[in-house]
């Protein structure tokens, strides 16, 4: 069963983000393509339940159906979620205090550019809506900037790991670990996050999703 870890699970991703043009793959919007342990691309209706989930499989901005080809994020999608979250740090809103720091521009919410970014877009294609319960814990390390109007963004998500919940035999835990580069194929933010979703079996009624 193929479940790196570490840097070959990033190379991997990297590789795969890189390898593909932008939307190489077409599916009708209600289905959702991902890559198999083995590399070939399948496709899953949405939404997607625990079930659905295997270690190994790989979501990513190469397929069109699956994540968004790319993120940009401008000055004003900046300055509101500063306003959001009450972030207003004045690296993010001050041009002429960040060009004293070592970014020398104001720069993306870290927060923002990664995992927000990211549940975004996944909830844009229908992902997981309805069969989502909770986001369990989540965790990311940042290692490059990300400048509004300047740069976009691409993302993987791959899933880790699945296990079933004793004390909730309706529901299920599915890990996952994200990543996302820019457009010189430059790691921005990695990290893992594990999310509570329904049993199919359960909750046989799929929610219409409309976007």
């Amino acid at each position: 069963m193929w479940a790196p870890s570490g840097v070959r699970r990033r190379q991997l991703l990297v590789d795969r983000l890189m390898m593909f043009p932008l939307g190489t793959a077409k599916k009708p919007a209600k289905y959702i393509l991902y890559y198999n342990p083995e590399g070939a691309i399948e496709a899953v209706l949405a939404p997607l339940y625990f079930e659905d989930f295997k270690p190994g499989m790989v979501f990513d901005s190469s397929l069109s159906g699956s994540l968004s080809p790319r993120a940009i994020f401008s000055k004003k999608r900046v300055e509101e979620f500063a306003v959001v979250t009450g972030d207003k740090n004045l690296l993010h809103t001050d041009p002429e205090f960040a060009k004293t720091t070592i970014l020398k521009d104001v720069v993306v919410h870290g927060r923002l550019a990664g995992l927000d970014k990211l549940f975004g877009l996944l909830d844009k294609i229908g992902f997981w809506s309805g069969s989502l319960e909770a986001l369990t814990s989540d965790n990311t390390n940042y290692f490059a900037p990300v400048y509004p109007n300047r740069d976009w963004i691409r993302y993987a998500l791959d899933v880790v790991e699945t296990k079933e919940v004793e004390k909730y035999p309706d529901k299920g835990i599915v890990k996952f670990h994200f990543l996302s580069t820019n457009q010189k194929g430059k790691r921005v933010s990695e990290g893992n996050f594990t999310v509570m979703l329904r049993r199919r079996e359960f909750y046989p009624v799929i929610p219409k999703v409309s976007r």
